[in-house]
């Protein structure tokens, strides 16, 4: 007997007149949706990208320590990598910019994420070796 292959349809929503009708209600009307098509927010995409990074993505900087990137990546060799997420289209601050500044001015990687693409690309030159060109 064949099973009845579900529909599916590429919105994360849809509007229809003053209603919003969600990701949840499609699927639980036979609706097959992706449970992720891209990161929306600067924590999906932090959580998104360290589920899927090879080496310990360490949070750093914690309350009271402004400006300090938000992981930490430990990679093989003993040169870390620090990472900053950012909303899309989102620029850093000033006090992070200055810190960006000091950690390179040490010799150290700092990478700013605000896209999934970008994620991508990062977690593709840390798998090959190559994150530090």
């Amino acid at each position: 007997m064949p099973t009845k292959k579900p529909k599916t349809i590429p919105f994360p929503t849809i509007k229809a007149g003053s209603k919003v009708i969600t990701n949840t209600t499609l699927r639980k009307a036979g609706f097959k949706i992706p449970r992720v098509l891209a990161p929306q927010t600067e924590a999906d995409l932090e959580g998104w990208f360290c589920k899927r990074c090879p080496f310990p993505a360490i949070k750093f900087g914690g309350q009271g320590e402004r400006g300090k990137s938000d992981r930490i990546i430990l990679i093989r060799g003993g040169r870390p990598l620090f990472v900053e997420f950012k909303k899309p289209g989102e620029v850093l601050e000033p006090l992070q910019a200055e810190w960006h500044k000091q950690a390179k001015k040490l010799g150290y990687e700092i990478r700013t994420i605000d896209s999934k693409d970008r994620a991508l690309r990062t977690l593709e030159q840390l798998k090959t070796g190559k994150w530090f060109t």
